[in-house]
């Protein structure tokens, strides 16, 4: 028996791990040939599906190519989502962008402002101002800006919540005015959103929230969100008092936001 022989019987694990290793990198690298042999096949049918002309059958084929944007493929998928971003049927675009959220790719980004602004249903340019949202972009700092002066107040509503997402101090602070003009909106919805969502800090943003808390006929959904709204600012009395009121109220989550805005004075006032 050879010298080498006697020392692998002596210590044969210490040979387990090299081997175990090359047996999982084996194994490892005929699943992901698999898997991508399966996200090919799978994309070309959808693509084939794609050509349809049932609306039904492209807007299938787009819901389910996307589910192999992860693979070796990517590219295909998106070129398909891209080109369905442009079919003549609105509920596949709306289906594309939906998509193209979910893959939130860079190539894209530019398509979906482009269909916020101009696409010719309403129901696509909303679906592409929540798509914009996701990137969070000064960028699109234009885009939601022309998408508030929208009739649709749907548009409008997903308009300043995109701006509203932007995490830029610059962005928000020249923007003050039309953040007002949200929290006055003619559409109840924008108004709420308007508030929930706002996170810059301004004298004039301060007037009007505490102007809708200390109206004792503001709604309790308006309420809420001008509760949420004000915390993080230092209390003027009148509405400290107000707001100590409010936590007698009916509604339980008012209570609640009433005395997180004023721990939070609290806290402010001892920093």
């Amino acid at each position: 028996m050879k010298k080498t022989d006697i020392y692998m019987l002596q210590k044969p694990v210490s040979y387990l791990p090299t081997i175990i290793l090359l047996l999982c990198l084996s194994c490892s690298s005929r699943t992901a040939a698999v898997e991508n042999t399966e996200a090919k096949d799978a994309i070309t049918r959808s693509v084939k599906l794609y050509s349809s002309e049932n609306w039904e059958i492209r807007k299938m084929a787009i819901s389910r190519v996307v589910v192999y944007s992860g693979t070796a493929y990517s590219r295909n998928v998106i070129l398909l989502l891209l080109k369905a971003t442009d079919d003549p049927h609105p509920l596949v675009r709306v289906e594309a962008l939906h998509a193209l959220t979910r893959i939130k790719t860079e190539s894209a980004h530019g398509r979906i402002r482009e269909m916020a602004l101009y696409d010719r249903e309403t129901v696509v340019r909303w679906s592409a101002y929540k798509a914009l949202e996701v990137y969070g972009s000064a960028d699109d700092e234009s885009a939601f800006i022309t998408g508030y002066s929208d009739s649709d107040w749907l548009i409008r509503e997903a308009a300043i919540r995109g701006l509203l997402v932007i995490d830029d101090d610059a962005v928000q602070a020249r923007n003050v005015q039309l953040v007002i003009s949200a929290i006055n909106d003619s559409s109840i919805s924008v108004r709420i959103d308007a508030l929930y969502h706002v996170r810059f800090k301004d004298a004039g943003l301060y007037r009007e929230i505490t102007t809708l808390i200390n109206n004792k006929k503001t709604g309790v959904s308006l309420l809420k969100a001008a509760l949420t709204a004000v915390s993080g600012y230092r209390l003027d009395e009148n509405t400290r008092n107000r707001i100590v009121k409010l936590l007698t109220h009916e509604n339980r989550d008012v209570r609640v936001l009433s005395l997180r805005a004023l721990k939070k004075d609290e806290e402010l006032k001892k920093m």
